[in-house]
């Protein structure tokens, strides 16, 4: 990102002027969509916590085998949703920043 910055300040087109100047008023937005990210990456790797297996006396094995699947826990679920909303906040910033310089097919 940083040398795509450079390049947009080195350029003297009035579009890509815009859009860096656009990108640098956004730069609430784009702390918002870090910080979505990295929560929900590190959520990910947090540990899962297992569900009791203890078999009783007399208990099916297919009973004991519905406890251990589906361990899912719901900081996994909160973590996935933290990425998905962080990365549609960095597609908007994608086309809400970007000006285009030309109108149709060149």
């Amino acid at each position: 990102m940083v040398l795509y910055y450079i390049q947009l300040g080195a350029n003297e087109s009035f579009a890509a002027q815009k859009s860096l100047s656009l990108l640098n008023s956004m730069g609430t937005t784009m702390a918002l969509k870090w910080l979505l990210i990295l929560l929900g990456s590190g959520l990910m790797f947090l540990p899962i916590k297992k569900a009791n297996t203890k078999v009783l006396a007399g208990q099916a094995s297919s009973r004991v085998a519905e406890t251990a699947e589906g361990t899912v826990s719901i900081s996994t679920y909160i973590a996935a949703a933290l990425l998905i909303i962080g990365q549609i906040v960095g597609r908007y910033l994608f086309y809400a920043t970007m000006i285009g310089s030309t109108v149709g097919l060149n």
